[in-house]
């Protein structure tokens, strides 16, 4: 019997709807995602747009996460990197038939960060190859990509970039600053951490953010700082904070 190739991940349970913060900005694709998940059939191709940072591989998760939990079909969730590399070890183990089975029993793959596939020829033909078998026993794909990488995708397979380019696309967009002070908000909260509107207006004035994940980055920064100082996450240590920080992108 042979191995399974495992180009499959484990979802992450954290990322789930219920958990991702759309505003106004995003509110439709999160409804079109989930209309997607109640009828997989009916969406062969679908490519979820947007620049890094803005939520594609937590809305990834969270479709594979409903998927599991609404339906009986088959969901498998991977990203490029783990797809590159399968696909290597494929070819070094000679399991390439292993590599096949294991996709072609999924009813749906989810493929986060194609971009990882740019300049890839061996594992866009793969992907290629999969796709084809795929759309003729009536699976679904779902696949995210930065729009920023977009023009500059080494393509490798021209076939390949055209399926893509067929594909239903669902467009993500940048958070508004409401959207991010709710994110930053509920962010601190998992946190034990109450931000009131003097400590975001520091935050939001002194740090240039942008992104969802600009926000959880702040955040690791202000509770390993809050650690270390053994002091709490307030105004004033967001204050002394910011003070060094311009200081230092002023050297």
């Amino acid at each position: 019997m042979e191995k399974e190739i495992n180009v499959c991940l484990k979802p992450c349970v954290k990322m789930r709807f219920k958990t991702f913060v759309p505003g106004v900005e995003n509110q439709i694709a999160v409804n079109l995602l989930k209309v997607l998940s109640a009828d997989t059939a009916a969406h062969p191709l679908t490519v979820l747009v947007g620049h890094p940072g803005c939520g594609k591989t937590h809305l990834a998760n969270a479709l594979a996460l409903r998927i599991q939990k609404r339906t009986k079909l088959k969901v498998g969730l991977t990203n490029g990197r783990r797809f590159v590399d399968s696909v290597v070890s494929a070819y070094q183990h000679k399991k390439f038939e292993a590599l096949s089975k294991e996709l072609l029993a999924l009813d749906v793959l989810i493929f986060d960060d194609f971009d990882t596939l740019s300049g890839k020829g061996r594992s866009q033909e793969v992907l290629l190859d999969f796709m084809r078998e795929a759309e003729h026993i009536g699976k679904s794909l779902v696949f995210t990509v930065s729009r920023s990488s977009l023009p500059c995708f080494d393509w490798q397979n021209d076939s390949l970039r055209a399926r893509i380019a067929d594909a239903t696309p669902i467009a993500l967009r940048h958070p508004g600053q409401s959207t991010l002070e709710t994110m930053m908000r509920r962010g601190a909260e998992k946190r034990g951490v109450i931000l009131g509107d003097a400590e975001l207006g520091l935050l939001f004035g002194r740090c240039r953010i942008t992104s969802q994940r600009g926000v959880e980055g702040l955040l690791t920064v202000l509770n390993a700082y809050s650690r270390w100082l053994g002091t709490p996450i307030d105004a004033q240590l967001i204050d002394a904070l910011s003070a060094v920080w311009a200081k230092c992108d002023a050297a």
